[in-house]
């Protein structure tokens, strides 16, 4: 018989190892915390990537409009259509309003709606895997909350799907590839389901480009701009903040809302500042680092005393960014790194033996300002003792009167 194993997702693709050893030691005696486990883990998703940037594809003249069809059809009133719609055949039930043009045929919006699909064709090369048939409401990107999703590029090799809450959190480009690799994959969201903004994420920079159906379920409510050619059915109820631009299929409404999403500011991507301490003495240290983090040198003035560098602009929100300092002067150990201003439910990873600091995705969110402090000690460097203070002492001669109180208890009941 082949042998069991667990399997780890990581950047690249996935790594598997021998799990015998857990059956052995957990299977045999308690097969229902082994199931439970196997469990937990099929529903948790883990992705300890960072999302990477994305960008908003050219939608061109299809960006006024909230449907670009070969067929639309209106299966029930009253459909609302904030924005213009075009198809090539009608539905035989029109919309109760659409408040931009009616167009009939499609020409100029289909020309553009290709052009924006391999615009995000493009940009496969930069998505984060998901794996297969993803319920996006229990990923997790970075060690956060089960189904808040940072910006970013994210693929599947089948369907995605939104089976509760789905929260896009963080100002950016949010681009998601149900299909990448594969014939044909759909997205779905379940009845009831939510797809909600946070933290200054926009409807308009909110991507979606499965390479089958769109599903949306009853009473759903739905954020982004769908491109693709194998149209979109939307359950009674359901409403959209986007776009449908899938030339090629059919567009179904049934009681649906519909509006084009706003205007949205540019992204703010983060800053960050490194500050440099040396105890002991005073030297240069050189910084380095990625996401256009500028190479820099910081003198420090006075044993003790932080120096600020120059605040650098970061190239994109939303990466995971590293902070090197180089090989300090002699005498000098790196002791600690401590930053502050990360994004929301962003986190530091700290390597003092490659004098690195690693913030992930989350940490360099759009608008944050970061300030990292890189503190080395001189060989032979000893701190400063602290003397207590008055109301210490008294604490301290406190508790040893209570101290000696309860030797003498004891004495007397000869314990």
């Amino acid at each position: 018989m082949p042998s069991d194993s667990t399997t780890t997702l990581t950047k690249s693709g996935y790594a598997t190892r021998d799990a015998a050893p857990l059956q052995s030691k957990f299977g045999r005696k308690n097969p229902a915390l082994l199931l439970s486990l196997g469990l937990v883990s099929l529903l948790s998703l883990t992705y300890s990537c960072g999302a990477l940037a994305a960008t908003a594809p050219p939608l061109g003249s299809a960006s006024n409009f909230a449907i670009v069809s070969d067929t639309f059809t209106n299966s029930g009133n009253p459909t609302i259509i904030t924005g213009s719609i075009c198809y090539t055949t009608p539905p035989s039930t029109a919309p109760t309003t659409v408040t931009g043009v009616v167009k009939t045929p499609c020409d100029t919006e289909i020309a553009d709606q290709g052009i924006a699909l391999a615009d995000l064709d493009s940009q496969l090369g930069t998505c984060i895997p998901l794996g297969s048939a993803v319920d996006l409401s229990a990923v997790v990107v970075s060690g956060g909350t089960p189904g808040v999703i940072p910006p970013g590029c994210y693929s599947s090799t089948g369907a995605m799907s939104v089976g509760s809450t789905v929260t896009l959190n963080g100002s950016g480009i949010y681009v998601f590839r149900p299909g990448a690799g594969a014939t044909t994959a759909a997205l779905n969201t379940a009845a009831d389901s939510i797809v909600s903004l946070n933290g200054g994420a926009c409807a308009g920079n909110v991507f979606w480009a499965p390479t089958a159906a769109t599903t949306l379920g009853a009473n759903s409510t739905f954020i982004g701009t769908v491109i693709g050619n194998a149209g979109m059915s939307m359950g009674a109820g359901a409403t959209l903040s986007g776009r449908a631009l899938t030339s090629g299929g059919t567009v179904t409404t049934s009681a649906n809302a519909i509006s084009l999403p706003g205007v949205c500011a540019a992204p703010t991507v983060p800053s960050i500042t490194v500050s440099k301490i040396s105890n002991g003495g005073v030297g240069t240290f050189g910084f380095s680092g990625s996401n256009g983090f500028a190479n820099q040198s910081i003198t420090t003035l006075a044993s003790g005393s932080a120096v600020a560098g120059a605040t650098q602009t970061l190239t994109a929100a939303g990466v995971s960014t590293s902070i090197t300092e180089a090989a300090p002067p002699l005498g000098y150990t790196l002791a600690s790194i401590s930053c502050t201003g990360l994004g929301s439910g962003g986190t530091q990873t700290n390597d003092l033996l490659t004098r690195t600091v690693t913030l992930d995705a989350a940490a360099t969110a759009a608008g944050a300002a970061i300030a990292c402090t890189f503190t080395n000690n001189l060989d032979g460097f000893v701190p400063p003792s602290t003397i207590p203070s008055l109301s210490e002492w008294a604490m301290l001669f406190l508790a040893g009167l209570l101290a000696i109180a309860g030797f003498a208890a004891i004495r007397r009941k000869g314990l």
